[in-house]
């Protein structure tokens, strides 16, 4: 080092003679002799030791030819701090490294380091050695070069030495697993797990995570259920767990579940099979439905034309198991036909106030109302049997009848809306008994204004009466003691009393039209 040393606090005059010791017992090298008389010195120091080393100066003060009392300063020389390194020569790729390094010199310390590229810094280290933990090498790194520099103790800083560590990345041993019998233990039989591996390694078989004892070969023999890995160890010491894993299952006999969505006649009836094969492996199956069908379907439908009840039975045969007989669930059940329909309810109302009104009540049927258009105008609820009608015009409504067993029927109703201060009875010009569901019957249509209805009488041109109700919701089918009758004009008398107490009689003719 070059040293600089000045006496320090002394008065302006005064010069001073050094006496220099040279070579220091071979350790402080490079010092002067007596300098004669100036103020101070200039020299160069070096230690070559690890040890801190001093040197000791004589300092004779001089002014006006008279020699002051004598004295001494001492000025110690730190060594330079170095490490060193110690590292295994390889290292396994995607594990941890880690490298010890000895300081020489006084805590605390730091320096800086290089890792293939990646900078860091460690400081403030107070262990003596010190541990430098590195992340594991990246992706495709076949070789790491780590350099070691600006390194400093308590005293002095070190940026001339670069330390060097070298090592070999190794990769990991790869390999997979296969089974030789598949993935289902049958009957409590051995299956063979192997390993596929080009890597010379050793064997380590887990079960659920757990060491296997002794199943430190390629092969593992084992009829126990459960998650299967192996461990692979090179002759580095490189261990890797195979690409894949294998899970055993201990073969059972499937439950056979599954429901139908609707059970009447002339629909498709799907039956959604719910059986879990998870335990029992993979399944053929056969569904006989008792109506001369059958289907080998996951899930399957069919159709009845007669209601009635009916057996399905379903089998289910474990392909993976064939000394397992198959499973067979034989199940009943109950195919029913949709009600007949209800054609043409009437019901009056007047215009744009509430009504009441109601389709035919019957338990646990679900309903659903909708013009014959397909719209809700009108109604206020369209998924109950009585609902409040509010409308300005006359509608005619399809009623969706369904039954729990999926059977639908659809009534048809007319809402017939009248003015308030309206009092008169409609019978249509013209029907059409054809059975097709639409205007198969002839009523007449009563406005609110009628008090009392008396009687509905059809009579034909011979002044035959053909049918006679006191029921005006109870239409003429076309009908005479059921022989259909014949196209053409027919007349209609309908007997009421009105608002005012009055009866009233009332005439009029229509078309029969198939």
């Amino acid at each position: 080092m070059l040293l600089s040393v000045t006496p320090p606090n002394m008065p302006n005059g005064i010069s001073y003679s050094w006496d220099v010791p040279i070579n220091n017992n071979g350790r402080i090298l490079d010092g002067l002799a007596s300098s004669g008389m100036q103020s101070s010195i200039q020299m160069t120091l070096t230690n070559r030791s690890n040890l801190s080393d001093s040197i000791q100066y004589t300092i004779i003060p001089h002014l006006d030819n008279c020699i002051g009392q004598s004295f001494t300063t001492n000025i110690t020389v730190n060594p330079l701090p170095k490490v060193t390194a110690v590292g295994p020569g390889y290292i396994c790729k995607n594990v941890t490294d880690s490298i010890t390094i000895n300081f020489s010199g006084k805590a605390p310390y730091s320096f800086t380091y290089n890792d293939n590229g990646k900078l860091g810094q460690r400081n403030n280290i107070t262990a003596n050695p010190y541990t430098l933990v590195l992340p594991p090498a990246g992706t495709g790194v076949t070789d790491r070069r780590i350099q070691i520099y600006q390194i400093s103790d308590a005293n002095c800083n070190n940026y001339n030495d670069t330390l060097f560590v070298y090592q070999e990345v190794k990769g990991l041993p790869s390999g997979k697993i296969l089974s030789l019998h598949g993935t289902y233990i049958c009957n409590g039989i051995q299956d063979t797990l192997h390993v596929i591996t080009a890597d010379s390694v050793g064997y380590q078989w887990k079960l659920n995570g757990n060491n296997i004892p002794s199943a430190t070969g390629d092969s593992l023999f084992t009829n126990l259920p459960g998650l299967y890995q192996a461990v692979l160890t090179d002759g580095f010491g490189c261990s890797d767990t195979t690409t894949n894993s294998i899970r055993l299952i201990a073969s059972r006999a499937p439950i056979i579940k599954f429901k139908q969505d609707i059970q009447c006649i002339n629909s498709t009836i799907k039956f959604t099979n719910q059986t879990d094969s998870l335990l029992s492996g993979p399944l053929s199956w056969k569904w006989d439905f008792g109506n001369g069908l059958i289907d080998s379907q996951y899930h399957a439908n069919t159709s009845y034309q007669v209601s009635g009840s009916y057996h399905v039975i379903v089998t289910a045969t474990q392909q993976n198991c064939s000394a397992f007989p198959p499973t067979i669930l034989d199940s009943v059940i109950q195919i029913t036909a949709p009600i007949e329909a209800v054609d043409s309810l009437n019901v009056k109302a007047y215009k744009n106030q509430n009504t009441t009104i109601s389709a035919r009540y019957i338990p646990n049927y679900k309903y659903e109302w909708r013009t014959i258009t397909g719209t809700t105008a009108g109604l206020k609820n369209t998924n109950t049997y009585e609902t409040i009608f509010n409308y300005a015009e006359s509608v005619r409504y399809a009623i969706k009848l369904t039954s729990p067993q999926g059977c639908v029927t659809t009534d048809s109703m007319w809402v017939r809306v009248f003015n308030v201060d309206v009092i008169d009875i409609f019978v249509p010009k013209t029907f059409t008994p054809n059975n097709d569901g639409k205007n198969d019957k002839i009523f007449p249509y009563l406005t609110p204004g009628i008090k009392i209805f008396n009687y509905f009488k059809i009579y034909n041109r011979f002044g035959n009466v053909l049918f006679l109700t006191k029921d005006y919701s109870q239409g003429w089918d076309g009908r005479l003691n059921g022989v259909p009758q014949p196209m053409g004009i027919y007349f209609w008398e309908v007997n009421y009393v009105d608002a005012n107490n009055i009866q009233q009689l009332k005439y009029g003719q229509f078309l029969l039209s198939r």
